[in-house]
């Protein structure tokens, strides 16, 4: 049975043939007083359920509380606006005033609610809906599910929501331990001396046998460390290396020395250097020329004609960029692969290849990994306000580990999975700007003991799961302003993920 097959759905009473045709169809929220169950089906209400002694509607969801088994019927606006607190059907606004400054949101009196469903035809987004991270670095475990079944458009199916079809879910994404490499060309030397050191030969190489490895993120000059229980190997340089690294040392000098992130010595010496005909390449100019003049022969630029061309109409600005890249052309296939590789040859330790000159930062910041509301205004609130939401810890456990971009996984820490919920009045960009929220049973994080290391997957998760993952927590006063913001800010494992739906800030019902 799917998820939706779990929920409850609401039980209808026939009261009297008063229109619809013959019959009015009336959905009842609640009957007459009762002893048991029995006693509502003798009284017409066939499946209501005898709670505290009356013919009681129950219910997972809102949605529960409006169902009807006959879609011709007219629907009672008591019913039309029902909601559904403490798993029973109750009359929602507008039948029930909204306290001063809350709008009727579906049944619901709220400041806010977001329940990620979108208007109109649109497909939603979190970006489109005004949720995501901060800063600069995406989350891409951040993101809308969507329950559907069978052909869901190119979407992966996500199992049902708390309320519609859709729910945000989201995890932590780790830091890796040096990222991916930026790179720009070097000198063959300083290129060959990077690949000796990381990758040690049994012999001593020659410069035109080298670089024979393309350079892998390592955090220390030399071989690979084997496993945590060995010290990494020293940052030295093997005898075998010793020549080409004197040959790297004599290359021409970078005109502005990289200040790259994460890189290590043996890296940071051949970004120091670089080959003389990448400072000498005009780009521009030599793709001015070749446009203006050589546009059809160089679609290919490594083709014969586009080099004949270049010479005939003197795009003299295009030579030193050639050499800048034949060496890494020559390593692509290709009917003039072997010519490269001669010309190649012939500039000897001189030749361009690209090594790192950067690590740009991996490690996502906590307001990028945080799934981040709009603002709020709440500023017309005139008394405490709660925020409330549905949740669904989908196999959380105990303990993560604390990823640190830079660091050996082996000097990784361990510390707790949760998910913490968070506010903010203003200044929303400071660290210092956000805080902890506390939720009524004095929980400050999700999920509790109870939830955790559920086994529940992703798809996996019926109703029954949204209403038990229900929290509410006060927001306190210094919290209500103009564009108060909350966040759910999650420290978990990396294939740990929680699904939030149903967002309100409302005073308390």
């Amino acid at each position: 049975m799917s998820g939706r097959g779990f929920r409850l759905l609401l039980l209808i009473g026939l009261l009297g043939p008063l229109g619809c045709g013959e019959q009015r169809c009336r959905v009842a929220l609640e009957g007459e007083a009762c002893g048991s169950s029995g006693d509502c089906v003798e009284a017409g209400f066939n499946q209501l359920a005898c709670v505290d002694g009356r013919c009681r509607a129950t219910c997972l969801i809102d949605a529960d509380c409006r169902a009807l088994v006959d879609p011709e019927c007219e629907i009672d606006e008591e019913v039309r606006s029902a909601i559904c607190e403490q798993q029973l059907c109750r009359p929602g606004c507008p039948q029930v005033a909204c306290p001063s400054g809350e709008t009727c949101l579906i049944g619901r009196c709220a400041f806010y609610r977001e329940g990620f469903e979108g208007t109109g035809d649109e497909i939603p987004s979190l970006a489109g809906l005004g949720w995501g991270g901060g800063g600069t670095l995406r989350n891409p475990s951040q993101d809308l599910a969507f329950d559907c079944d069978g052909d869901c458009g190119g979407v992966d199916p996500g199992g049902p929501a708390a309320e519609g079809r859709r729910f945000a879910v989201l995890g932590t994404e780790p830091a890796p331990e040096k990222g991916t490499a930026r790179t720009a060309p070097t000198c063959r030397a300083c290129a060959c001396c990077l690949d000796c050191i990381l990758n040690p030969p049994l012999v001593a190489p020659s410069i035109l046998d080298c670089p024979l490895q393309s350079v892998e993120p390592r955090l220390n000059c030399g071989p690979a460390r084997q496993d945590c229980d060995t010290e990494p190997p020293p940052d030295q340089t093997p005898i075998e290396c010793q020549g080409v690294c004197e040959s790297c040392d004599a290359c021409q000098a970078r005109a502005t020395p990289v200040e790259g992130g994460f890189l290590t010595s043996c890296e940071q010496r051949a970004a120091d250097r670089v080959c003389s005909a990448c400072p000498a390449c005009d780009e521009e100019a030599c793709r001015s020329c070749r446009s203006s003049a050589c546009a059809e022969p160089c679609e290919d630029a490594l083709s014969e004609a586009c080099e004949r061309c270049e010479e005939e109409a003197g795009c003299a600005d295009c030579s030193p960029c050639r050499d800048c890249t034949v060496c890494e052309d020559a390593q692509r296939p290709g009917p003039r692969q072997l010519e490269l590789r001669a010309r190649c040859e012939t500039l000897g330790a001189d030749g361009c290849f690209s090594t790192p000159v950067d690590y740009p930062r991996a490690q996502l910041t906590e307001a990028e990994q945080a799934l981040t509301s709009p603002p709020i205004d709440l500023s017309g609130a005139a008394g405490p306000l709660f925020l409330e939401f549905r949740y669904v810890p989908f196999n959380i456990g105990s303990v993560r580990t604390v990823s640190e971009q830079g660091t050996s996984a082996c000097d990784w820490t361990e510390g707790p999975q949760e998910v913490r919920v968070q506010a903010c009045a203003g200044s929303c960009d400071s660290p210092e700007a956000w805080v902890d929220l506390v939720f009524e049973d004095g929980i400050q994080v999700l999920p509790p003991d109870a939830q955790r290391s559920n086994g529940l997957r992703l798809t996996g998760q019926s109703g029954i799961d949204w209403s038990i993952g229900r929290a509410r927590a006060a927001l306190p006063a210094q919290l209500l302003g103009a564009e108060t913001r909350i966040r759910f800010l999650p420290r978990l494992s990396e294939f740990a993920r929680i699904g939030v739906d149903d967002i309100q800030i409302r005073s308390r019902p």
